[in-house]
């Protein structure tokens, strides 16, 4: 029993325990810890967990990511270095099985779950003297935090969990990964040189193959991949397009004009509609229930002044938080059934988990987007860039200039944090007004931030890849650098080309055409 409990009756959470009414009788909750804290640190503790929660997920499903990319190269199927890791499974390596993902899923949704049952306010009500008098005022703390073990040992078995399949997947087939590195230029040349190595060397025509030009294609493979160009007689390109020695064919589908602006992401990878339409989704239902929760608690009076100043009356010692504000809850275990802690516990976590699945789980998606803006930006860096893209950067350089994926991780932790605050279960099911607005507001301001993400259009001439591994293959015509631009080379025979190299190159032009490995510019 903490000592600042006794004699008192306090609130835990949403449930009343009269410690002062029986005292030495009535213990203090099982497998539970109480201290005295203020209620800005029982307020600010939950969002530090999610925070700790989120980087050791993310820092362990790094390596459950990239021995799916490789496990999906070797089978044939990986065709973006950005891909959404629980949705996406191998065959033939078991630590990507589509099981194993139903369990790494599982973990995750769980963990945070059980971050978000961790820990309750306790609120001390009443103080009463040794003869059970009420106290009128009392200078010791009224403020606490209650540590829930059931939730501690849930996420701990759920990181125990998720580090066991990032471990399995370090140890099974461990000459798998060809490369570690995120960086999309780097996987482009592993996937290059790999491709080399199965092939034995030789292309298609029984020509030998150097591994760093092992992505490399011919204009005739090229045809599918590439869009109709005509140049019209009027322009002034077009007698140079007569006169080069290249067939029609080639003509109207190689040879090209730069583009002013690149698509977007949401026109060049439609599948990215489908998970910005689940963020969306969710910010909907999410306002949905702010709608509903403002008719219900206007109706109960939990919105009204009156029922904010009787709160103040009953409290004289805790005066309510934000989350007391139209407040709603339904008890879900009979109260004749409260003391079975344990069932209780446990089935207040699975609850909180499922329903904070849906968020998990569109957040997941959501790092789909940002990792294939990023692959993009480093792209692009060959041709923005003084240094030009380097294909083997540093770590921790490559983390801290990853600013997409730092504007999501600051809203993990801010959404679920908000979301622990929103939603609660201990025997009722309670949905808190305040707290869900602001769930509300982030969750739109979330939303639009991916929305414009995708939408971006690139400027310039470099054609736009986001991540595609076959594209950036074809585009790299000379990337045995640690360091590629992008931009005009030198004319062969003739022809203008377009393309990367180890040394800075000129601007491609918006006047010229330009014949291109890959696909139109």
């Amino acid at each position: 029993m903490p000592g600042f409990l006794e004699n008192t009756d306090a609130l835990i959470g949403l449930l009343g325990f009269p410690f002062a009414e029986q005292p030495g009788q009535l213990g203090y909750i099982p497998q539970h810890v109480g201290c005295a804290l203020s209620q800005a640190g029982v307020t600010i503790i939950p969002l530090f967990l999610n925070y700790a929660l989120a980087a050791i997920f993310d820092t362990m499903s790094n390596v459950h990511t990239v021995t799916l990319k490789w496990a999906l190269f070797r089978e044939g199927r990986l065709r973006s270095n950005s891909i959404p890791r629980l949705f996406s499974a191998a065959s033939n390596h078991v630590p990507n099985s589509w099981y194993m993902n139903v369990l790494s899923a599982t973990a995750l949704t769980f963990a945070y779950g059980s971050i978000s049952q961790m820990t309750s306010e306790i609120d001390v009500l009443f103080v009463f003297d040794e003869n059970q008098q009420q106290l009128p005022t009392y200078e010791g703390p009224t403020t606490g935090i209650d540590w829930n073990g059931y939730a501690i040992l849930c996420a701990g078995v759920c990181i125990f969990i998720q580090a066991s399949i990032s471990a399995m997947s370090l140890f099974y087939k461990s000459n798998l990964v060809r490369t570690w590195s995120a960086n999309p230029l780097m996987v482009s040349r592993a996937c290059a040189a790999a491709s080399c190595a199965q092939t034995g060397g030789i292309d298609s025509s029984g020509n030998p193959v150097s591994p760093v030009h092992a992505g490399q294609r011919g204009p005739s493979l090229l045809l599918g991949h590439l869009s109709s160009f005509v140049i019209p007689d009027g322009e002034p390109e077009a007698g140079w397009i007569r006169n080069a020695t290249l067939s029609s064919t080639i003509q109207k589908r190689v040879l090209v004009k730069p583009k002013v602006r690149q698509p977007s992401a949401r026109s060049a990878v439609p599948n990215l509609r489908y998970i910005i339409l689940i963020i969306w989704t969710l910010c909907g239902i999410s306002s949905l229930l702010v709608a509903i929760t403002t008719v219900i608690g206007a109706r109960t009076g939990s919105t009204k002044a009156s029922y904010i100043a009787s709160l103040y009356t009953e409290s004289p010692f805790s005066p309510p938080t934000w989350s007391w504000y139209g407040r709603i809850a339904f008890q879900y275990v009979p109260a004749g059934r409260i003391d079975i802690h344990y069932r209780r516990e446990l089935l207040g976590i699975a609850l909180q988990s499922l329903l904070q699945s849906f968020l998990t789980l569109g957040l997941h998606y959501a790092e789909v987007l940002t990792s294939t803006v990023r692959d993009e930006q480093i792209w692009r860096q060959a041709s923005r860039s003084a240094k030009g893209a380097d294909t083997d950067p540093n770590f921790i350089v490559d983390s801290l200039t990853n600013w997409p994926s730092h504007i999501l991780f600051v809203f993990k932790g801010v959404l679920q944090w908000l979301y622990g605050q929103a939603f609660t279960v201990n025997v009722f099911l309670s949905i808190n007004l305040l707290p869900l607005v602001a769930l509300t507001v982030c969750m739109l301001l979330f939303a639009l931030f991916l929305e414009a993400l995708i939408r971006y259009q690139p400027r310039g001439g470099q054609p736009a890849t986001y991540g595609n591994i076959e594209l950036l293959r074809k585009l790299m015509d000379d990337n045995e650098h640690k360091r590629v631009f992008w931009g005009e080379k030198k004319p062969v025979n003739g022809i203008r080309r377009a393309g990367t190299s180890g040394n800075r190159l000129s601007e491609v032009r918006r006047s010229r055409v330009y014949y291109t490995t890959g696909m139109v510019i």
